[in-house]
């Protein structure tokens, strides 16, 4: 018996009219804090068993706050590599780590399917990044950088344009 049915009796027993409102307060409340919970131990969502749809739910809401979250620092990176907004050298490579810091918690928490979702908005933004990197600024040890990374998420997506493109990029960066 769920614990929703369980509330449903007693407040029928009770005669009480909220017990749908207090129930889904509860659940609420419940799947918030085991979302901090799985978050807070690098628990990786895929792990969690799929027969419990209070699990589901949390490990969904997990996935879209992640994957949100990346997005939103993808998009301000897309928008300042589109405006040429150059930072010191010193906070170029910040702003990439904490990118990187990121999608690492995706990975770890999310799963690979989360990997895969993100993937390829990652590479579109990173790379237009790291291009500008190497032809505006002559960034080019971060630049490759970048694009080694990209290749090996590349490979782990099994991304064969992604791959192809970054082994180009690398094969340019070596030369050039």
């Amino acid at each position: 018996v769920s614990l929703s049915n369980q509330a449903q009796a007693r407040g029928a027993a009770l005669q009480s009219r909220k017990v749908e409102a207090v129930t889904h307060d509860f659940l609420a409340t419940i799947e918030t804090d085991l979302a901090r919970l799985i978050r807070e131990s690098g628990q990786c969502i895929e792990l969690l068993p799929a027969s419990s749809p209070t699990l589901t739910r949390t490990a969904s809401a997990i996935r879209e706050q992640l994957l949100t979250t990346l997005e939103l620092g993808l998009d301000a990176l897309a928008d300042r590599t589109d405006a040429q907004r150059s930072l010191d050298n010193i906070d170029e490579w910040t702003e990439y780590l904490a990118l990187r810091k990121q999608h690492r918690s995706l990975v770890q928490v999310g799963g690979f399917n989360a990997r895969r979702v993100i993937f390829p908005k990652l590479h579109n933004v990173t790379c237009n990044y790291a291009v500008w990197l190497w032809n505006e600024r002559s960034e080019h040890v971060m630049a490759t950088a970048i694009f080694r990374w990209l290749l090996s998420e590349a490979i782990v997506v099994n991304d064969a344009r992604a791959i192809k493109l970054q082994r180009s990029n690398l094969e340019t960066t070596s030369s050039g």
